[in-house]
């Protein structure tokens, strides 16, 4: 057989391999050493065998040299170039919907109660199912100053806890926030209010530390809000009255998990206005500067959040 057959024929295998597999699993999340199992009635016999995992990684490692045709339809596909990244995804995703769920990220991590998620759960999605999420949530906090920066930044900005004992919810002596304290993270609330760029409502990822930018009074440089704590003391009626009705003038949200809910409807409903209809991909993002969309609705991951929201509601 000429190379040039061979090559197609291989093509031609890998993508029907590639389609079979997201008929199953809803995605193309291909472990490296996956392998179809023999006598498995959902493969055509002439697959069973082959090393699908091996073949993924062999269409990424020529994915520069590729004819752009090739590259077209497995982008076409949701085929996942960058592995790496695909996992962390899918980590954000499920510690996403656990929040959904739960309303915090104090995930059981210890022993026999470390938390899996369950399997068939229509409240997780698919390809979160059997995930042990609490060795995860351990391990992020065992290797917090090696991870990327970005996925740092990205679970620090979904509210993770990096250490229980700080959290500012659940059992325990009420949170003491002194009333210098309240004043300082007032002003750093109507700051950001001034930057975020619109009005509707102002709110701070947990923790949240002022960045030593520009932007930013200088004296505020490097000070930290820890908004969950700060929040369970306004629901305890701790907080000074005056600082609170400010805090009210700026649209400060008190309760991250309605707001979510809220913005999360409101796209939904923008995009039935737009598209005719609400069957949102799974990938799909809301561009920033799409003036068709509230500006602080961009870069929202619509598709996501209906995949969380589906099952879970607000408290």
């Amino acid at each position: 057989m000429k190379d040039w057959v061979r090559i197609l024929l291989q093509w031609e295998e890998n993508l029907e391999a590639l389609r079979i597999f997201k008929s199953i699993h809803g995605n193309l999340h291909v472990p490296k050493y996956y392998k179809v199992k023999t006598e498995d009635a959902q493969w055509p016999e002439k697959l069973w065998g082959k090393n699908l995992g091996f073949a993924v990684v062999r269409l990424r490692q020529l994915q520069e040299r590729m004819d752009p045709s090739k590259r077209e339809t497995l982008d076409s596909m949701g085929f996942i170039w960058d592995a790496i990244q695909a996992k962390w995804e899918k980590n954000l995703l499920s510690l996403e919907t656990y929040k959904a769920i739960e309303g915090d990220l104090l995930v059981k991590t210890s022993g026999t109660t470390s938390f899996v998620v369950p399997e068939r759960d229509p409240a997780w999605p698919k390809d979160t199912w059997n995930m042990r999420l609490g060795y995860l949530v351990s391990t992020c906090r065992k290797k917090k100053e090696s991870l990327p920066r970005n996925i740092h930044d990205a679970l620090t900005a979904m509210g993770f806890v990096w250490k229980v004992k700080d959290k500012g919810t659940g059992p325990g002596r009420p949170p003491r926030i002194s009333t210098a304290k309240q004043h300082e993270i007032l002003e750093i609330v109507q700051v950001q209010h001034k930057l975020q760029g619109h009005t509707r409502f102002t709110t701070l990822p947990n923790p949240f530390k002022v960045p030593a930018s520009s932007e930013w009074p200088q004296h505020l440089h490097g000070c930290i809000v820890e908004t969950s704590k700060f929040r369970r003391a306004y629901r305890m009626g701790l907080l000074d009255a005056s600082v609170v009705a400010k805090l009210d003038d700026l649209g400060f949200v008190w309760n991250d998990n309605q707001l979510q809910w809220s913005l999360t409807m409101e796209a939904l409903q923008i995009f039935k206005n737009i598209y005719g209809h609400v069957d949102v991909p799974q990938d799909f993002e809301i561009s920033q500067e799409d003036h068709l969309w509230p500006d602080d609705l961009w870069t929202m991951r619509l598709g996501i959040k209906l995949r969380i929201f589906v099952v879970a509601k607000p408290n």
